[in-house]
């Protein structure tokens, strides 16, 4: 059953696609009343967990901190609280399975030795939105209506941007909506579609390229002998000096009055469209790498501090340091080659030596990926190459 399992998985690539969702005026209501059960939920099992974790190693009552571990303790706190009982399960259960993760995030980021890593914490019933997650047969979508289930013969419904209900409806025959996920970012409600696609029939690659992401520039090394260096795009260097400005100003303001509002909007926008256009340069990229139809050789990504461990100053790349700069284009390629039928092969990541005169020393690592990706596809590894200019579009 488990092998059947990973097979469909294996079938299918995932693609997530977002936009603002309207809900209808009389289920703001219904919404408020979800939302502050869910946060006691929330408040309750890392209470739970809480006592969990203070258990000794040997206590036979200990659980570990899983799904199936919340979702046993869910029943009986359904029965004991009414008001959390009227709730759908899915709902539930999904933002347990949240709590979950959280918990083996923090975890791992405690065994990587990461002094800045904290625990989940608990959430303010009155500020906090719980985030909203459908699966199954517990919504439906009709046009640019969005419909789900939060309880007993309850439904609320959503007004969602026709553009994403047009995107998905053009995805290939076999498609489907696995899950819906609705969230709150200043005051705004965003739905989140996550779609299974079918996964194309694998494609006859035409060699393989090593791919350095590094925080200046991304090298490539292909077989065929030619080579590219792609600067990385760098708004922050516009942007920061921007946000830096508005920020002086905010300090003269006293928190909380008209104009401290008006300008940490200002701040907040100038973030959105500073992480935009970092997106949009890494979709361009990872579509420019997969166009070569190559297979693709990367460095295994390690902790959130990998990159900020490595050489220069923390001022080098500010959208590099600790921001997941680098795991999310490599998230972009992962997806472009399932989209294409091409082969992505994570090796371990070479390290890196600094500065160096020789001109090729910017290719240092991305020869030694491609060598990794040569013996392993038993292809000879070139032995002169060419570096090729080319401009990543703006």
């Amino acid at each position: 059953m488990k092998k059947n399992s990973e097979d469909a998985k294996q079938a299918f690539i995932r693609k997530t696609y977002k936009a603002r969702a309207i809900p209808h005026p009389s289920d703001n209501d219904i919404l408020a009343r979800v939302n502050i059960s869910l946060v006691k939920l929330w408040n309750m099992a890392l209470e739970q967990c809480n006592i969990w974790l203070k258990m000794d190693k040997g206590d036979p009552n200990k659980k570990a901190i899983t799904p199936i571990s919340l979702n046993f303790w869910l029943t009986g706190v359904r029965e004991d609280n009414p008001d959390i009982g009227s709730v759908s399960v899915v709902l539930e259960r999904e933002m347990l399975r949240r709590l979950a993760g959280s918990f083996s995030s923090y975890f791992a980021l405690v065994k990587a030795k990461d002094n800045r890593a904290r625990p989940p914490q608990e959430k303010d019933r009155e500020k906090s939105f719980i985030a909203l997650t459908w699966t199954d047969k517990s919504f439906s979508v009709n046009g640019d209506k969005l419909t789900a289930t939060v309880g007993s013969r309850v439904n609320i419904g959503f007004e969602i941007d026709r553009y994403i209900v047009d995107k998905i409806s053009e995805l290939p025959n076999g498609s489907k909506i696995a899950q819906v996920t609705v969230s709150m970012k200043d005051g705004e409600y965003w739905v989140s579609f996550v779609c299974n696609i079918p996964r194309p029939e694998p494609q006859k690659p035409k060699g393989i390229v090593g791919i350095d992401l590094g925080a200046g520039h991304v090298a490539l090394s292909c077989s065929d002998g030619s080579e590219f260096l792609i600067p990385t795009r760098r708004p922050d260097k516009y942007w920061m000096k921007k946000i830096g400005d508005v920020e002086k100003r905010v300090a003269k303001c006293k928190k909380g009055s008209r104009a401290w509002k008006k300008r940490m909007g200002s701040r907040r926008t100038m973030h959105g469209k500073y992480f935009s256009q970092h997106k949009d340069h890494q979709r361009k990229l990872a579509h420019f790498i997969a166009k070569l139809g190559m297979t693709m050789v990367v460095g295994k990504m390690r902790t959130r501090l990998g990159l900020a461990k490595s050489n220069g100053t923390p001022e080098q790349h500010r959208s590099v340091q600790n921001t997941g700069y680098a795991f999310r284009l490599l998230i972009y390629l992962r997806e472009k080659a399932g989209e294409m039928g091409l082969t992505l092969i994570e090796v371990k990541d070479p390290e890196r030596r600094g500065e160096i005169t020789s001109p090729s020393s910017k290719f240092n690592a991305s020869r030694r990926l491609l060598r990794n990706g040569c013996e392993q596809c038993e292809q000879t590894f070139p032995e002169v190459f060419s570096e090729i200019t080319v401009a990543i579009p703006q």
